[in-house]
């Protein structure tokens, strides 16, 4: 394959950032992300863990302050 057919190739992919919050949708999902992670020894990994943990609960409470509107409005 020539060169430029190779960047041209790679070029196309489209990659998002992984967001480990996405994910950690219940509390054994936080467990078991939490164990790896701890498992790791790593101070600094550690606190981004619990970045991501605490922008999951954000993320877990307005959904249910959303879910909780809906449900007033039309019920």
């Amino acid at each position: 394959m020539e060169a430029k057919a190779i960047i041209k190739a790679k070029s196309a992919i489209k990659l998002v950032p992984f967001d480990a919050a996405r994910y950690l949708t219940d509390d054994a999902a936080v467990a078991e992300y939490m164990t790896a992670i701890l498992k790791a020894d790593d101070a600094h990994l550690l606190l981004l863990t619990l970045r991501d943990v605490a922008r999951a609960q954000v993320s877990v409470f307005q959904l249910t302050r959303y879910s909780a509107l809906v449900n007033s409005l039309t019920g």
